[in-house]
């Protein structure tokens, strides 16, 4: 608004020298200080409109620098989304750490209410078998066992297991989206470790079915 205010006012000094200086030109006694008056007006002139320019140069680059700014945040709302709905798309960093903070507080939880279950439920024979479950994204799991879990058959490792998953899975879908019943029957890619001694992983068809290397 100041910058058109300033051409507006500076539009109007002008017609006012030009009107002096025909007026001047037609009188046979120009004074002295009519040619002051026109000089002074003509100064005014261009600081008026040097300054409605500048102004004006900076309105332009505001507006360029907002729209700039603004289409930054909907290229970056855009990919969110496509990370969040896209099922083939590996899931962002702040989306797995959310995730993995989500499974290490509900497995502490677990762990702290299996020393003395509140209820009767058969989940918290598990939870000390499991020292973490860490999510790596895009439906892939790593799960670290505690020397505990070395003395179980195949088919408590298996619950075991299936125990951790059932921890990641919750903890996806507090933190980044809803899964289907087939996606939690079929769970996720998972590889069993203890230490640096990977003791197992999933089957490729059935990621709640485990293959266990021999020790």
């Amino acid at each position: 608004m100041l910058n058109w205010a300033l051409f507006i006012i500076g539009s109007i000094m002008t017609i006012i020298t030009i009107v002096l200086a025909i007026k001047n030109s037609k009188s046979s006694s120009k004074t002295s200080s009519s040619k002051k008056l026109t000089i002074t007006v003509a100064f005014l002139i261009i600081i008026v409109l040097s300054t409605s320019g500048i102004l004006t140069f900076h309105s332009y680059q505001q507006t360029v620098s907002a729209h700039r700014e603004t289409a930054k945040q909907q290229a970056k709302q855009i990919e969110k989304q496509k990370e969040q709905n896209d099922p083939r798309t590996t899931d962002s960093r702040a989306q797995i750490s959310k995730v993995n903070q989500a499974i290490a507080d509900s497995l502490k939880e677990d762990q702290k209410d299996a020393k003395n279950p509140p209820i009767p439920d058969p989940r918290y024979a598990y939870p000390d078998k499991i020292q973490s479950v860490k999510y790596l994204g895009n439906k892939q799991l790593k799960v670290q066992v505690t020397d505990v879990f070395l003395q179980l058959s195949n088919v408590e490792k298996d619950k075991a297991i299936n125990y951790a998953q059932d921890c990641a899975i919750s903890g996806f879908i507090m933190s980044i989206k809803a899964v289907s019943g087939e996606q939690i029957n079929s769970g996720f890619d998972t590889t069993i470790e203890n230490g640096t001694t990977i003791l197992g992983h999933s089957t490729k068809d059935n990621h709640r079915q485990y293959q266990w290397n021999q020790q």
